[in-house]
This record gives structure tokens, sequence and C-alpha cells, in this order.
């Protein structure tokens, strides 16, 4: 049915006045006003909401949502209506809305489509409804029965809902949900299985996701840069949840045993793009050492929540999937890495033997030109896929190695704050410290970091790096006009578009919104230290200024133009500091570079761990038998000492000592 324009007007209207009305009654004592419970149970106000929820297409997402806050208003206000809001069918016509017309029958809820009109109010009420459906004990079991949070979670993993074709699930609209089911998880304890399976089941959809975009990456399959925008943002969308969910301590471990810390932990590399993409993206970093790898701030939502899960949760099962993690993705590097000098055709020579993560010389075949002068050869596709592989691993296992110095301390942190170092609790996770398996695990680390370290090292110590760095930085004229960049805007808040290079002295001209292609044909950085591409609308940021350094722009591809078109718009500027793209193999070196901090941060974990059970070693009884506090101290010690050894016994280490 079609409405005409002022009779949605009319109705927005009154349902609005109706809204207020109810709401004022809910917060005063005065019996003159109108009670919403009465009205409600007039079957001409409940025959009206349900019509208004039954034919959403037709009035419109704005009106479902403003009769969804008056349901959830009312509901609020006088429980007792909630029997009626069953009864007569309220609650099924909302559920309909939200699922579909199967609401009853034994469909896969799991594979749910969403439906719901691309309106952030509405998105926002539905939780709130949900637990004014479940206040009373027979209204939780209708909920619990119609299970409705596949099909909302299933709006956070769909292209309908997301950047470039809709902004409805920006401005911390995703963090709004996740609080309201934090208190549909506190207010009604047995949904909460069911919420976590449907936000679990979810993050592994967008984990399959995420896959399916990766194999078509690598075939270099075409027009997938919306895919690759749309998986950044059902992540975003999906950590910036579970820092609402996780920052509760009853939530932790129904999370951990429902699988949701594998899909954290499967889904950061996915958030790489890989192939030529993941080559460019590095490239065109202004400082590929410190800058973020993935697309956006992700990384940092799902940081966090490991980190309330390591809090709250149990060690012994963090460490225990932490192993397991990192020994998948060692083998993996292990894997990508003999791929890479067989791409390159680079001797193994060079590599020590039995260490297949040993990295010396793994960039040795790696081009010393920038990528956008590698021409698109077949063997060149098929040695970027290899390159990119393994520098994706190394991030990732950068990332893993991170988290897991973060366990080891939140564990630390548990135990001084219960008061003793070595308790039931505290014996039982530094157990798994001392296992053989754990020493395999920092074995491998510490071989992959040192020997990456001193090949990232070796890079930058040739003899010609020095005159190709300074060529570079000194790159001027026609040669640095042709460059072009194809460009993602990767921050929410989009990014302003400016009529300078200067941020503070420029206008704003415009605005680019998230997910948003375009080209640029120049770019430098200004006297702030901030990249900038000038595109034919204006300049933009690669980041944001200030302490976080937020990601606006992306490069997602760079060439050599054979046009001048351009050429004649570039203004130069006293201020401007040239920006030029580095060689391929210096680039790799500088990701290799990234693991230093990682490195240090195990060790420093490590530290902690040794130092906290020197404290709680008995003064009188110190005894190194098996299962006790002095034996746990001597393994810690023994074997961060044989990885230090290891590493100063390196042969550019020594040679340089006894120079």
């Amino acid at each position: 049915r079609q409405l005409c324009s002022s009779r949605r007007v009319l109705l927005f209207s009154i349902v609005n006045c109706l809204t207020v009305v109810f709401h004022q009654e809910s917060t005063s004592s005065s019996s003159l006003t109108p009670s919403g419970g009465s009205q409600l149970r007039k079957p001409e106000l409940s025959d009206a909401l349900m019509e208004i929820m039954g034919n959403v297409d037709s009035y419109g997402g704005v009106l479902a949502a403003l009769t969804a806050s008056l349901l959830s208003d009312v509901m609020n206000s006088d429980p007792h209506v909630v029997h009626h809001v069953h009864k007569s069918g309220l609650a099924n016509s909302f559920l309909t809305m939200l699922m579909g017309k199967n609401v009853d029958k034994d469909t896969d809820k799991n594979q749910a489509i969403p439906i719901l009109p691309a309106v952030p109010e509405l998105i926002m009420a539905i939780p709130n409804v949900i637990a004014a459906l479940s206040l009373t004990e027979d209204g939780a079991a209708e909920v619990l029965k119609a299970n409705p949070f596949p099909a909302l979670l299933a709006v956070f993993y769909h292209p309908r809902y997301s950047m470039p074709n809709s902004s409805c699930l920006l401005n911390e609209l995703t963090a709004i949900v996740g609080t309201g089911l934090d208190e549909i998880m506190r207010h009604v304890p047995t949904l909460r299985p069911q919420v976590m399976t449907a936000l679990v089941r979810a993050m592994h959809r967008v984990v399959e996701i995420g896959r399916e975009l990766v194999d078509k990456e690598e075939l270099q399959a075409e027009c997938l840069e919306n895919d690759r925008t749309y998986l950044m943002q059902y992540a975003l969308n999906f950590g910036q949840m579970l820092e609402q969910i996780l920052h509760n301590e009853d939530h932790s471990d129904p999370f951990v045993e429902a699988g949701g810390l594998d899909a954290i932990l499967d889904l950061f590399p996915l958030l790489l793009p890989s192939h030529t993409d993941f080559l460019t993206h590095i490239s065109c970093l202004s400082c590929t050492s410190v800058c973020t790898l993935s697309h956006s701030t992700t990384e940092d939502s799902l940081t966090v929540a490991f980190k309330s899960i390591a809090l709250h949760c149990n060690t012994e099962k963090m460490l225990d999937k932490m192993i397991l993690s990192l020994d998948n993705k060692l083998n993996e590097l292990e894997k990508s890495q003999l791929d890479l000098k067989e791409a390159f055709g680079v001797s193994t020579v060079s590599s020590k033997p039995n260490d297949g993560l040993y990295a010396g010389g793994v960039l040795e075949g790696v081009p010393r030109i920038p990528i956008y002068d590698i021409k698109r050869t077949p063997e060149f596709l098929k040695q970027a896929n290899a390159l990119s592989r393994y520098l994706r691993h190394s991030v990732t296992i950068q990332w893993l190695a991170n988290l897991l110095s973060g366990a080891i301390r939140a564990g630390c942190q548990r135990g001084q704050d219960g008061g003793s170092g070595w308790g039931r609790t505290e014996r039982e996770w530094k157990k798994v410290l001392s296992t053989p398996k754990f020493e395999i695990i920092v074995d491998k680390l510490s071989m992959f970091h040192q020997s990456a370290l001193m090949e990232s090292c070796r890079i930058r110590t040739e003899k010609d790096f020095d005159a190709r760095e300074n060529s570079r930085l000194a790159q001027a004229g026609s040669n640095s006009t042709k460059i072009r960049f194809k460009l993602r805007i990767v921050c929410q808040e989009g990014a302003v578009v400016r009529d300078g290079i200067e941020i503070d002295s420029c206008f704003s001209v415009g605005k680019m919104e998230m997910g948003e292609i375009v080209e640029a044909f120049d770019r430098c950085v200004n006297s702030s230290g901030v990249l900038r591409y000038r595109t034919s609308r204006g300049w933009v940021s690669e980041l944001t200024r200030g302490h976080g350094r937020e990601p606006i722009a992306e490069a997602i591809d760079v060439w050599k133009s054979d046009s001048d078109q351009d050429s004649a718009k570039i203004e130069g500027t006293n201020k401007r500091i040239e920006c030029r793209i580095p060689d391929l193999c210096s680039v790799g070196a500088s990701v290799l570079a990234r693991l230093q901090n990682s490195y240090s941060e195990l060790f420093s974990s490590l530290s902690r761990l040794v130092i906290q059970g020197v404290r709680s070693l008995p003064v009188r009884s110190l005894a190194v038998t098996q299962g006790s506090i002095g034996a746990h101290v001597v393994s810690s010690i023994r074997m961060m000492t044989s990885n230090i050894e290891r590493g100063f016994n390196q042969e550019p280490i020594r040679c340089m000592v006894k120079s």
C-alpha cells in the first residue's frame, strides 16, 4: 500500500505524541495522566500498532522505530501489560517485523537474513523492546522460544546496512546495541546462553565471509573493493559490541565457552588485505614500521576485547588456546617462508638446519624497486602472492605474541590482587608455562623474532640502501607527478577535504564518506607531520592527528600514469615534505622490524612472571621439586636465558662485538 506524505506525517505526529504522553505517565504521580497500559489494552491502539509493524515497508522505518519505543516505554512502566502484549499478538508482530514470517516455524534461525529497514533509530530500539518483552517469566520464555537474536545480529554483517550502501550503523550505534544486549543478559539470565551463541555464531559467519574474500583476492578476482569495505565494517561492528558486553566479568566465561575467543583469533588475520593489495597498502604507508596495518581501528577493538577476557576468564584456558593458535600460525609461517624463498629463487643454504623459522636471507630476492615500477607479469603475481602471505603471517604472529604477553600479564595481575603469587589457581596456569609445549613455542618465537630483526637490519645496512633512500626522498619532477593512487576512506567519521596541505590554515571544501573510493595524484607531508593526499576534490589525510593516529584513508592501488594532465596542478610550497614510495624490499624489512615490539613485550611479561615467583619463594625452605614455585622460577629463567644467549650468539652480533 502507498501512503501519501501528509498521512505519513500525521501518523508520525500521533505516535510521537503518544510516546511523549506515556513516557510522562511513567515519571509522573498525577492520576490525570492517562495510563499507557490501559490505553494499550484497547483494541484500537493495539491494532494500529500491529498494522504499522506488519507493514514496515509502507509506513517506514522511522515510524516503526517510534512504535517500538512506545511499546518498550509502556511495558517498562507497567510490567503487567507484558502479558497482554504477548497474548494480543503485539509481540508476534514485533518479532515478525524483526525475523520475517517464519517466527513459529522450525527454520534455521542462525542463517537469518535481516529484513529490517536500514534506520538507526529502529535498530537501536530492538534490544529495548526485547528486554521489555522479557520482564515476566512467561514473556522471557516466549522470547527464548522465538530466539530473535540471530536476526538482530545479522544486521551487523550484511551489506545492506554497511557503507557505502548505508550509514545506519555508524556513530556508536553498535556500542549502543551491545549495551542493550548486556542489559538483557544481566536482567534475564535465561537468555544469556542464547545471546552468546548467536553472537559467537555471527562472528564465525564474519570469519567465513573473510576467508571467502581472501580466496577471491588471491585469485585476483575483480570488483572486490566494496567487499573489503564490508568486511572491515563487520569486524568493527562486533569489536565495538564486544567492548560493551565483555566489560561485565560474568559474560567472559560463557563467551569463551561458546567459541568467542576462537572467533577473535581467527578474525584478525582476515582484516589484512591480501596479494598485491597488501603490498600496495604497506608500501604507501607513511611509516610502515609503526602504522596500523589493518584497515581501521578494528585491531584495537579486538585487542581490548581480548584483554577484557584475559582479566576475567580462566588464565589456564586462555593460555591453552593461545599456545594452540600460535603453534598453528607458526606452522603456516614456516610453510609460507619456504614458498617465498622458492618463488624468488633464494637458496635455503643460508638457513640454519632444522630451523624452518629462521628468517635469514628471506628478503634476498625481493626487488629493490617500488611496486609501481614492477611489471605485473604472471611470474611477479606469483611472487607477490608469496611475499604478501609471508608478511601477513608475520604481522599475525606479532599480534598473537602481544596477546600472549597480555594474557601472562593479566594472570600476574590477578595473582597479585589476590594477595598470593602461588595459590591453587596460580599454580595451575603457571604450570602451563613450564610445560615443554610452551617452551617450544617460546623457542620458535625467539628464533623467528631474532632472525627477522637481523634480516631487517641486513637489508637496511646494504651498501646501496642509503643511496636508494636518498634517491627516494629527493625524487621530484615529472616522475613523481605521474604516480597515481587509488584511496579508500576507512574512518567511520569520513574524511574532511581541504583546499590545501595544511589542516588548521586551510578551508574545508567538502567531505568523503567511509568506503568511498577516490583517485589521488599527489601526496606529501605537511608541517604537522601528517601525510596528505591530493584528489580532484581537495586534500585528505592518511591519519588523524593526536595520540590515536586513527587511519582515515588507505591506498589500495598505485601506478605510474602516462598522462601529465594533473602535473601542472601540483603547487610547490616550502612547508611540504616529499613522501615517495620506498622499494619493495625495504618495505618488507620495515614490516619485519615491527616484530621488535612483540619480542620485547614477550620477554618483559616473562620477566614479570619470574619476579613475581621470586617474591613468592619461601625464605626458609627453598625447593625446586616438580610443581613447586622454585621449579617454576628455574624453568622460566632457563627458558629466557637460552633464547637470549642464542640471540647474542648470532654471527653478525659476534662480529660486531669483536670489532
